[in-house]
């Protein structure tokens, strides 16, 4: 009974965010993909807001997206608890904006379409189809629901069927290079992991705008527009930097749409202060000198491998003198591909990780027992059920070796992980802890029920 009554409620409020947005018709601009979907929007945001300072540009500051999700986004409702009151609140509250309100809310709106379920992005496309997606990468994350890779990237890439305009999408992403044939707007493909890094706070981004059914090549004559940039920014990741090449072609397009021109120069050297929301690679300064790299508000497979190349090309180019200590959870929502990827999993850490410390029930049945048979120096390699384990463990290697440097990465899965929990242990700075994830009352509350049943 309660999920139909859910079901009922979702519908309702999709058709009113359906009806808003035909009201007041701006420019829509989708994000979807199994990693990367919120550091993407918040980046094209910050862009968009650069370079068009005198439009209205909005996204949600939360992680808002999927069935409930997305409609809020859409009427910039930023706060939500799940009662009855809130459902009607809001049933009241859009159906108002809906039919009554007077002032455009935005001339751009950035929205998310995260699934988790079959089915899911046809119902978010049956609110609005954008005039421009960007497909991120696509990963075995939610094979549980799903039951294969493949069944997710079929939903997935709905929303690129049915963009109505521009599709940005991923040339290292194999579900992604497969849409060629399948849409019919224009594509323009982009990629995040090539670098022509030279520091960390540097990147040179290319980008080709290419029109439908053509391919990237050397020839200059099949683009229809080249741009060479050097940003400077102060956010980390080649998946990051892939997104700031997007979201500076997504600005010539919205301008050109708004204003008839482009609004990026053909070569120049522009400085952007992007902002992510917590745990996505914010960097944090620790004890006794240790540098913090946390990103774990979620991961997946692919996205963990990003996460360990972005931190040993960090220290190999800035951090040479820092000893690397890789802390990392289960990941959650893999199916029957759990065993697999936690055991591939081992093989990457034995590559990079001077010591390893891992959180969680699954990364202790199989990505310990991978190390082993690797012939990792296991003494290097602790694991944890519980994060203030972890927590006070990792306060000891950093005090006890006080005279070493370390780079320290954080990612995990959300759900009974809690990994940022652990990073308190080590912060530097006490008042850095309101930079963590999932810092809110009600979620400390959920925090010390799951983990009270661990200890």
């Amino acid at each position: 009974m309660k999920q139909k009554i859910l079901h009922i409620f979702y519908k309702l409020l999709g058709a009113l965010a359906r009806r808003y947005l035909k009201r007041w018709k701006p420019i829509v601009i989708g994000i979807n993909g199994s990693v990367g979907k919120t550091s993407c929007r918040m980046i094209i945001t910050d862009i968009l807001k650069h370079y068009l300072p005198h439009d209205e540009i909005y996204t949600s500051p939360k992680n808002f997206n999927g069935e409930l999700g997305m409609s809020l986004a859409i009427f910039k409702i930023e706060h939500w608890w799940a009662s009855r009151s809130a459902m009607f609140g809001a049933l009241w509250k859009t159906f108002v904006l809906a039919f009554f309100s007077r002032k455009k809310p935005y001339d751009v709106t950035i929205l998310e379409y995260g699934i988790d379920t079959p089915g899911e992005m046809s119902f978010l496309l049956s609110i609005v189809k954008p005039h421009i997606s960007v497909l991120t990468k696509i990963d075995a994350v939610h094979s549980l629901q799903f039951g294969n890779p493949q069944e997710i990237a079929k939903e997935e890439t709905k929303l690129q069927v049915w963009t109505l305009e521009t599709c940005f999408i991923n040339e290292d992403d194999s579900y992604g290079r497969s849409l060629r044939d399948k849409v019919n707007v224009d594509i323009l493909r982009y990629d995040t992991n090539e670098s022509d890094d030279k520091e960390i706070s540097v990147r040179y981004n290319n980008y080709k705008l290419v029109p439908h059914g053509k391919t990237i090549g050397s020839s200059s004559d099949i683009a229809i527009g080249i741009k060479k940039h050097h940003i400077t920014t102060n956010i980390l990741g080649k998946f990051n930097h892939g997104y700031i090449a997007v979201g500076l072609a997504i600005a010539d397009i919205v301008h050109h749409k708004l204003h008839g021109q482009d609004c990026t120069p053909a070569d120049g050297k522009t400085k952007l202060d992007l902002h992510l929301q917590a745990g996505r690679m914010t960097v944090f300064e620790g004890i006794h000198n240790s540098v913090i790299i946390d990103s774990s508000y979620n991961a997946s497979p692919l996205s963990m491998k990003g996460a360990i190349n972005d931190l040993y090309r960090i220290q190999k180019e800035v951090l040479p003198d820092h000893k690397i200590v890789l802390v990392l959870g289960d990941m959650r929502e893999l199916g029957e591909w759990e065993e697999q990827h936690h055991r591939e999993l081992a093989g990457y850490l034995s590559q990079y990780g001077d010591t390893i410390m891992l959180l969680g029930a699954t990364t202790g049945k199989y990505t310990v027992d991978e190390l082993k048979k690797l012939w990792y120096p296991m003494q290097n390699v602790h694991h944890f059920t519980h994060y203030d384990k972890l927590g006070s463990a990792l306060k000891e290697l950093l005090t006890n070796n006080s005279d070493d440097n370390y780079l320290l990465l954080f990612k995990g899965s959300q759900n009974t992980i809690f990994l940022e929990e652990a990073i308190k242990y080590i912060l530097q700075d006490p008042i850095d802890e309101e930079r963590l994830t999932r810092q809110w009352d009600w979620r400390a509350q959920k925090k010390e029920s799951v983990m009270r049943n661990i200890r």
